[in-house]
Order: structure tokens, then C-alpha cells, then sequence
């Protein structure tokens, strides 16, 4: 099997796609959340796990209803640009969630509360515009854990 040929712009955009996705993963690890939600177009879609998040408001609202002294990771692999439709970007990767509900401080390493489980990301990344943005976010549970 042999990968397509691609040339400098398709490269740069799929790597501008790829950092797009693993900046919201950093932004939300680190609470950052108005950093979050300025990577979402406004009309955006996140659909995680008993939640379908559509616009700035809710997605915004969902972030400060989180747990303040959670402490999370979530670590981003596979990842991969399945398609290009012209100026929107269908990527998707795999991600795996651990979560610390009462960190100890000055302790390290934690000692991890939870593994949430593992996910498959899908993306629509909007790359036409001043900036790429997140068009629709989907997190699928892949396998989940007995607690």
C-alpha cells in the first residue's frame, strides 16, 4: 500500500488540523476553558457521552459545571485525516481519559481516581476562514471499564 501524494498545502493543513485537536486536549487538561471554547466556530457541536453541546454557550457551560478540583488527562493517539472536503477536515483519533478527583498537592505522581475509558474522537475541523476552528466534536466510548 502506498500513501497519496501530497503536496505542501494539503500537508500544512492536515498539520494545522491535527495541532487543532491536540491544542483542545492540552486547553482542557489545563482548565483553560476560554481558550477552549474560542477553537469552536460558533454554531459547533460536541457530543460526548450523555451530553450534544451545540454553540459557545453550552459548550462553555458544560466546562464550568465540571468539578473544580478534578485533575485530568487525556492522552491522544492514532490520529488520523480521513478526508479532505475542501475547506473542512474529517479527522479522528483514539483517546484515553484518567481522571484524579482529589489530587494531593506537591505529590506527584497522583495516584489515579479513574480511567474514564477509551474513545474514538471524530472532527470536522473547519479550515477555510482567519483561523482552523472546531466545526463538530463526537466522543464515542470505545471500551469502558468494570469499577
Amino acid at each position: 500500500m502506498s500513501l497519496p501524494a501530497m503536496n505542501g498545502q494539503a500537508f500544512a493543513s492536515q498539520w494545522a488540523g491535527q495541532q487543532l485537536l491536540i491544542r483542545f486536549f492540552h486547553l482542557l487538561d489545563a482548565k483553560r476553558h476560554e481558550e477552549l471554547v474560542a477553537l469552536f466556530s460558533q454554531d459547533a457541536v460536541w457530543e460526548r457521552p450523555g451530553a450534544s453541546l451545540s454553540g459557545h454557550e453550552e459548550i462553555t457551560a458544560s466546562l464550568r459545571a465540571r468539578p473544580a478540583q478534578r485533575v485530568s488527562h487525556h492522552v491522544v493517539s492514532n490520529f488520523l485525516v480521513a478526508r479532505e472536503d475542501g475547506e473542512v477536515l474529517h479527522a479522528s483519533c483514539m483517546l484515553s481519559t484518567y481522571a484524579v478527583d482529589a489530587p494531593q498537592p506537591g505529590v506527584a505522581p497522583q495516584l489515579v481516581g479513574s480511567f474514564i475509558g477509551l474513545f474514538k474522537v471524530d472532527a470536522e475541523l473547519g479550515m477555510g476562514g482567519d483561523r482552523p476552528c472546531i466545526v463538530r466534536l463526537q466522543f464515542a466510548p470505545s471500551l469502558v471499564f468494570a469499577r
